[in-house]
């Protein structure tokens, strides 16, 4: 999932920085189900990483902190290539069955695309975090071959650039490494269409695509789930 934290962002002179080129995601956060076994993982895999962090933090004027509602991962070496933190929420109840109620039908992301210089040397590290799949993927509409490297909930595309005037290549040139597209599933593609109406640019019955400048700065891809 993608998810705003308060804690594990960079800091605002960033956020500023990225502006200066344009709106776009900073960072994506992974749900995961123990913030304190997915470190001890991780340590063991020799993937470095912060200490788990609580959240949410104490507000100015608060006199004692919140209760705990989330744990979160931060990798130690903050590679641009990298933009991700792993969140365990701690829930009262159990999460609701079934997916939630959306007008595009849209229920889950299930890919997050990272344009990067190098995706080799970045599939390396990220196959301390999920299984890393040996054949490329070809990806016409983003100019780009992707790494798939498979999560315990949907997955990670690592990008190269195939064609130099294509939206990986221009991503890389413009903004450097860092999120250039996600995925989500939904489960009426012809509900998706409706919604997008003309921002869909898609040249395929099998996804509805929205560009950047629709999609505040990330390209954004609904499909059905694969089987």
């Amino acid at each position: 999932m993608i998810t705003p934290y308060d804690g594990s962002l960079p800091d605002g002179r960033r956020i500023a920085e990225n502006l200066k080129k344009g709106e776009g995601p900073v960072a994506a956060g992974l749900e995961i189900t123990s913030a304190e076994q997915s470190a001890r993982d991780l340590t063991a895999a020799g993937v470095k990483t912060k200490d788990p962090i609580p959240g949410p933090f104490m507000r100015p004027g608060e006199k004692e902190p919140p209760p705990t509602r989330r744990w979160s991962i931060l990798f130690a070496d903050e590679l641009a290539s990298r933009p991700l933190f792993l969140i365990q929420y701690i829930r009262a109840t159990p999460r609701r069955a079934g997916p939630p109620p959306n007008p595009n039908s849209a229920f889950a992301l299930a890919t997050l695309m990272i344009a990067g210089n190098d995706p080799e040397q970045a599939a390396a590290g990220y196959g301390n975090i999920g299984k890393v799949k040996d054949q490329e993927i070809p990806l016409p509409e983003f100019g780009a071959a992707g790494k798939e490297i498979v999560l315990e909930r949907g997955s990670i595309l690592l990008l190269r650039a195939t064609d130099l005037a294509g939206p990986t290549a221009r991503r890389l040139k413009e903004r450097g490494e860092g999120i250039l597209a996600v995925r989500m599933t939904a489960t009426d593609l012809n509900q998706a269409r409706k919604q997008v109406g003309e921002k869909n640019v898609s040249k395929e019955d099998q996804s509805v695509l929205v560009a950047p400048e629709n999609a505040a700065g990330v390209w954004l891809e609904f499909q059905i789930p694969r089987p």
